[in-house]
């Protein structure tokens, strides 16, 4: 089970100074990254998870508002997934130095 998330930006810094010990991310500092950018990216823009799963049915993407919770509060879902996630968002980039 993953510690407590802190904010992105202490994070970023904090596996910053990580690589500068061990140049790799285990794949679960990768999950809680990928699980940040896409909370982030909903909370900028006030999406409810309710809200993603009717847009992300507009592309075809049949989930409900359960299903998306769990997948991003493990961190755990496709790049595909998340670039549906960010074209319903209308994002065109994604800043990882945030």
């Amino acid at each position: 089970m993953l510690a407590e998330i802190p904010p992105y930006t202490t994070y970023i810094c904090r596996m910053r100074q990580e690589r500068r010990v061990n140049d790799t991310l285990s794949p679960e500092q990768w999950e809680a990254l990928a699980k940040q950018l896409l909370k982030s990216a909903l909370t900028r823009e006030g999406m409810t998870y309710k809200v993603l799963s009717s847009r992300l049915e507009a592309l075809g993407v049949h989930l409900n508002e359960t299903a998306i919770a769990n997948r991003i509060s493990r961190g755990q879902f496709t790049f595909i997934f998340f670039l549906q996630c960010m074209r319903v968002l209308e994002k065109t980039e994604i800043n990882l130095k945030d």
